[in-house]
C-alpha cells in the first residue's frame, strides 16, 4: 500500500519484499519509488572526487537521482580546497589519483580541524585487507570497492548523511556554550595585579593605624585613614574590616 511505502521509505529501507515471498526467478525486491515526495529536499552535499570524469559523472547521475546536492573534483587539492570552505558533508574519495593519492587526501582532511569531521568514504578497486587497513589508518569513515552498486552507494550516503547531521548539531551547540563561557568570563572585573581586596580600618588611636598599615599594606588594593566609628560607613566593593574593640 502506498502509505506502507511512505513509511519504509521513512525508515531509510532502499525495497521492500510482499508477503507471501516467492521462491522463483521472479521474486525480487520492490524498489522504493525515488520520486520527490511533499517535503522532499536535497538531504546532504557529496563531494564526488576522481581524476577519470566517467566515473565522476556515473556516481553524480547516480546520486543526482536520489535527490542529493553532487559537487566534483578532479583532483585531491581541489578537493581539500573545497572542503575547507565547507562545501560539502561528504566525500567520495577514489584512492588512485596522481599527485595525491586517496590516502594522502583523507589523511590532510582528518588532521585539518576545519575537515577532520566530514565523512570521508574511500570508492577503490583495491579489495585486500591490507589496502582497507591502510585506508582505516588514514582515517576513512567506509568503502565502497568497484564497481559500485546503486544499493550500496545510496545507503551508506544516506547513514553518513544521518551522522554527519547530528555531528553537526553537536558541533554547534559544543561552539555555542563556548562561546557563553567566553562571554561570561570577560565580563568579570580583573583585579589589579598583586591586589587581594580592600581594608577598612575604624581605629581613632593613630598608633594602632600606623601598625596595622605597615602589617597589610603589601597585599591590599587600598587602605583608608583611621576614622571615627561614627564616619565609618559601607563602601560598594566587598572589604575586609579591622575594628578595634577599643574604642573611645
Amino acid at each position: 500500500m502506498k502509505g506502507d511505502e511512505e513509511r519504509i521509505r521513512e525508515g531509510g529501507c532502499e525495497a521492500y519484499l510482499s508477503k507471501p515471498i516467492s521462491v522463483g526467478k521472479s521474486s525480487r525486491p520492490s524498489a522504493i519509488s525515488s520520486a520527490p515526495h511533499e517535503g522532499a529536499s536535497m538531504t546532504a552535499r557529496v563531494l564526488v572526487v576522481d581524476d577519470v570524469p566517467g566515473n565522476v559523472r556515473l556516481l553524480e547521475a547516480r546520486l543526482s537521482a536520489e535527490y542529493l546536492d553532487v559537487s566534483t573534483a578532479y583532483s585531491g587539492a581541489e578537493a581539500l580546497a573545497l572542503c575547507e570552505r565547507a562545501e560539502c558533508d561528504i566525500v567520495l574519495l577514489d584512492v588512485m589519483m596522481p599527485d595525491m593519492d586517496g590516502f594522502e587526501v583523507c589523511r590532510r582532511l582528518k588532521s585539518n580541524p576545519l575537515t577532520h569531521h566530514i565523512p570521508v568514504v574511500m570508492v577503490t578497486a583495491l579489495d585486500q585487507p591490507s589496502d582497507r587497513v591502510k585506508g582505516l589508518e588514514a582515517g576513512a569513515d567506509d568503502f565502497l570497492t568497484k564497481p559500485v552498486t546503486d544499493v550500496a552507494l545510496v545507503s551508506r550516503v544516506r547513514s553518513l548523511a544521518r551522522l554527519k547531521m547530528v555531528t553537526d548539531e553537536l558541533r554547534m551547540r559544543a561552539l555555542t556554550s563556548a562561546r557563553s563561557v567566553s562571554r561570561t568570563r570577560n565580563a568579570a572585573p580583573s583585579p589589579r595585579p598583586g591586589a587581594t581586596g580592600h581594608i577598612l580600618i575604624v581605629d581613632d588611636r593613630q598608633a594602632s593605624y600606623a601598625a596595622l598599615s605597615r602589617r597589610y599594606r603589601p597585599n591590599m588594593l587600598s587602605m583608608s585613614k583611621p576614622i571615627q566609628p561614627r564616619r565609618c560607613f559601607m563602601p560598594p566593593k566587598a572589604i575586609t574590616i579591622l575594628l578595634s574593640c577599643r574604642l573611645a
